[in-house]
């Protein structure tokens, strides 16, 4: 009888052994931006190859993690992140976002901002300071120009058809930072090239010493909802070494989109800015 129900037990804990498994899988492609390969995952898991490789193709049929075949990458998949927007409907803005952004930051090392369109001008929502030695900090509620900010290029590029127009033809454009645009057909150029590639730089154009680098949460329409953008000291390097954050900032930014945009946290203001209820 002993044997028996120790039998028993050891056949219950099988399945519950490799659900307990899975779901150690999936917190480390969650913790891996953008994404982990399969030696990665075996590694950090301490689990066989084979058996790394079985409980990742059952997620990935399921939905929950994808698999890049050109990166050989797994990331977290949609069907995480429907779950995610269904238990976003108990939380409040901040509660959905600070996880993200803070997340975001950690992997960085940097200051990272959320903000949206407030009229002329970009207003932020969110800041999280970085780790490293500099110091960034955002609040909550200050206006920022649209034309010399990453954020602002990102929420102009993406903004309604006929508001962009708007921005674009009347907008000032006075000298802020040391590389502000202020010609007006070189930066309808500069925004049509954001638009075109998905996100927008800023290179001392708001402050010396200052670069960032931003792209937009979407609506099902491809409208910004809002913008991320994760700012760093320009003496860090090359402008063009921004561009190794974008992975990790297209993955913070795609999660945010898909809890955001079907919940009504955003509503349009008398200056057309979409805030969070308080």
């Amino acid at each position: 009888m002993a044997d028996d129900a120790e039998q028993g037990q050891s056949e219950e804990r099988k399945p519950r052994d490799m659900v307990a498994k899975a779901l150690g899988l999936l917190t480390l492609v969650g913790q891996r931006m953008p994404g982990a390969t399969l030696s990665e995952l075996a590694r950090t898991s301490k689990y066989p190859t084979s058996t790394t490789y079985r409980l990742l193709r059952s997620l990935v049929l399921e939905g929950f993690v994808r698999y890049d075949e050109q990166t050989k990458r797994y990331s977290l998949g949609p069907t995480l992140f429907i779950l995610s927007e269904q238990a976003a409907s108990q939380m409040d803005f901040h509660e959905i976002t600070t996880p993200v952004l803070e997340r975001l930051s950690l992997v960085t090392g940097d200051a990272v901002l959320l903000s949206v369109l407030d009229g002329d001008r970009e207003m932020q929502i969110q800041s999280v300071r970085g780790g490293r030695t500099f110091q960034f900090l955002g609040h909550p509620g200050l206006h920022a120009p649209l034309h010399c900010t990453a954020l602002g290029k990102v929420l102009i590029a993406f903004s309604e058809p006929g508001e962009r127009e708007r921005l674009l033809k009347r907008l000032p454009l006075y000298k802020v930072g040391p590389n502000a645009i202020t010609d007006r057909r070189a930066f309808r150029a500069e925004i049509e090239r954001v638009r075109e590639q998905g996100w927008g730089v800023a290179d001392e154009e708001h402050e010396s010493g200052v670069r960032s680098i931003a792209m937009p949460v979407l609506s099902d329409q491809d409208i910004a909802i809002a913008a991320v953008s994760i700012v760093t000291p320009q003496a860090r390097g090359p402008v063009t070494d921004l561009e190794r954050l974008l992975p990790a900032l297209d993955e913070a930014t795609r999660q945010l989109s898909v809890l955001l945009r079907s919940r009504s946290f955003l509503y349009r203001s008398s200056s057309s800015a979409s805030i969070p209820r308080r």
